[in-house]
């Protein structure tokens, strides 16, 4: 990455947290970098133990698609993604600033339709690894995405956000995508490729991430296959297992096959020690 153009993206991006510093949440911050021609969108987290998607629609409710339509997984609605329009006055961001937690999802602004937005974001629903392996890519955790973005370069940035003009991560931070050099059309997933370095720059935080978020799964389960074992112990074999699924892949979510996989091993492992 060039450093002056480097420099100068975040530049922009400090100059526009200074004029709204202080107490104020991703939206709230947004909202008031908001330029006459800008719509405000929300990427809402399938997955977040506070549930924005339902509380979206408790308290709002009037503008959402999940983001998984018209691909194979249209039917994962306990885990689905949504992206939603939102208005200023409206009180799911009220329940956003007082009540979410940081895995809620990102908020963003685009000058561009919520069909085009949509169109892009649904576009990453898989990316490719530099092994040519698609994994599901976990772009609607803004901790996830961050990660991400640091580490492109400007080309490859601007791809990955493609509509998005500017956007505010987990900590209210606001992120500005860099000018693409030319248009981009719309292309099937997987079409964006992870660089090498990045991955290997995610895999341990991906790897703790996703230990974190298997255990938790498993533990829902009745009965759970880690249930005779104290957490520490879990984990431990949780990790392990993983390991030998996927190697050092980057990966901050299971498929359900892979899912499926884990549980009939440690399963089998239990029934060994019985």
């Amino acid at each position: 990455m060039r450093h002056s153009a480097k420099s100068a993206l975040l530049a922009r991006t400090e100059s526009a947290m200074s004029e709204h510093s202080g107490t104020q949440v991703g939206p709230e911050a947004l909202l008031a970098s908001r330029r006459p021609d800008d719509n405000l969108y929300l990427v809402l987290s399938g997955t977040s133990e506070c549930q924005p998607v339902r509380q979206y629609f408790e308290h709002d409710g009037s503008n959402a698609l999940p983001l998984y339509m018209g691909t194979p997984y249209a039917s994962w609605q306990e885990v689905m993604p949504y992206l939603a329009t939102m208005r200023a006055d409206s009180p799911f961001l009220g329940w956003l600033k007082n009540e979410s937690k940081p895995d809620w999802g990102w908020a963003a602004l685009s000058t561009e339709e919520m069909d085009r937005v949509f169109t892009h974001l649904r576009s990453l629903t898989q990316i490719t690894l530099a092994s040519e392996k698609h994994v599901f890519f976990r772009y609607w955790d803004a901790r996830f995405l961050a990660l991400i973005v640091d580490q492109l370069d400007l080309h490859q940035h601007a791809s990955l956000m493609g509509p998005i003009r500017i956007w505010a991560d987990q900590t209210g931070q606001l992120r500005e995508t860099p000018p693409a050099k030319e248009p981009m059309e719309d292309q099937p997933f997987p079409w964006f490729r992870l660089p090498a370095s990045v991955e290997k720059a995610l895999a341990a935080e991906c790897r703790d991430q996703l230990v974190e978020n298997t255990v938790t799964a498993l533990d829902k389960l009745e009965p759970s296959p880690l249930a005779d074992y104290p957490k520490p112990v879990a984990r431990q074999k949780v990790a392990r297992q993983l390991r030998k699924l996927l190697g050092t892949s980057p990966v901050s979510e299971l498929d359900t096959a892979t899912f499926k996989t884990l549980q009939d091993r440690l399963r089998h492992e239990v029934g060994r020690q019985g």
